[in-house]
């Protein structure tokens, strides 16, 4: 695995400008919030029942799209909400919302994260790229080659998590889709896990983390394609 990102430090600091997002929509039919608890010390999870009177798996996605992938405007916040609701539909385990809901950033003050909160996964994105691309000549010169892949790796992760983010639909389309969202899932997992994630910025920290999150909750929701030779198989035992 590809484990130097030491080129991207903690001198490359983030551009902590951010806008505000637009407000969830409220595609749920007939929620009914109710009173619940979450202890995630001792792995008892009950998710926010919600009456969802949802009657498939295409309406229960239907939803949560609407509520979460329109036009790339997800923020930190919302991908808090994102595993709530992601949970309460069924489309995950207790095991992944337990994991999904960890803070991988040390319980780092609350205060530090709002600053990021209403900054878009996209928007960020294009601002990690924008600080990529100033990297100096000298700087790159001086790169190991393993430094020099890991940059490549790092600038093709964030196109392609910005080609999906920004519309998950379409985006599920393409015909390696899943393979390069695993790819990406993968190469995001190798960046947080590196010793230079430690000296980065807060907010780098916040949104790499929840840009992961994101990605492995559309992996969870798109279901691997057949091909056309399982696709053959299927159709001839159905005619059997």
């Amino acid at each position: 695995m590809i484990n130097n990102y030491t080129l991207f430090n903690s001198n490359h600091t983030a551009n902590t400008n951010t806008r505000p997002s637009s407000d969830f929509s409220n595609q749920v039919v007939g929620e009914k919030q109710s009173s619940n608890s979450i202890d995630k010390n001792n792995a008892t999870v009950v998710a926010p029942q919600k009456n969802l009177h949802l009657s498939s798996r295409a309406e229960k996605l239907n939803a949560l799209s609407n509520e979460f992938f329109k036009g790339g405007a997800l923020t930190v916040i919302d991908v808090n909400a994102l595993v709530e609701r992601t949970y309460e539909l069924g489309f995950i385990s207790k095991n992944d919302y337990l994991k999904l809901s960890e803070n991988s950033v040390s319980n780092e003050t609350d205060n530090k994260i709002e600053k990021t909160s209403s900054t878009t996964l996209i928007d960020y994105i294009n601002e990690f790229k924008e600080r990529l691309d100033k990297l100096d000549d000298k700087e790159l010169e001086q790169a190991t080659p393993e430094e020099k892949e890991s940059l490549v790796a790092m600038i093709k992760s964030l196109n392609s998590a910005q080609r999906i983010l920004s519309d998950v639909e379409e985006a599920k389309r393409l015909p390696n889709f899943k393979s390069d969202l695993k790819e990406t899932i993968l190469i995001f997992k190798d960046i947080i896990s590196s010793q230079a994630f430690n000296t980065m910025a807060l907010d780098d920290k916040v949104n790499l983390t929840n840009i992961t999150k994101t990605l492995e909750i559309v992996d969870q929701l798109s279901p691997q394609r057949l091909n056309n030779k399982k696709v053959d198989q299927y159709i001839e035992i159905s005619l059997k």
